[in-house]
């Protein structure tokens, strides 16, 4: 099976767009998480930032 070069760089890229799109996904996700964690945390924390007002 022989392809051209262009074809094989092609290829590549498009593996390695899909790759990147990949990681850019779950790097939002994780930051969502931690952020959405972060959240959680902190809005006990106002509450009793307030109680001690």
């Amino acid at each position: 099976m022989e392809i051209s070069k262009e074809e094989f760089v092609k290829n590549i890229l498009k593996a390695q767009a899909k790759r990147r799109r990949r990681r850019e996904q779950e790097y939002k996700a994780t930051v969502i998480e931690s952020m959405n964690r972060c959240r959680k945390k902190s809005s006990k924390r106002h509450i009793r930032l307030e109680g001690q007002r």
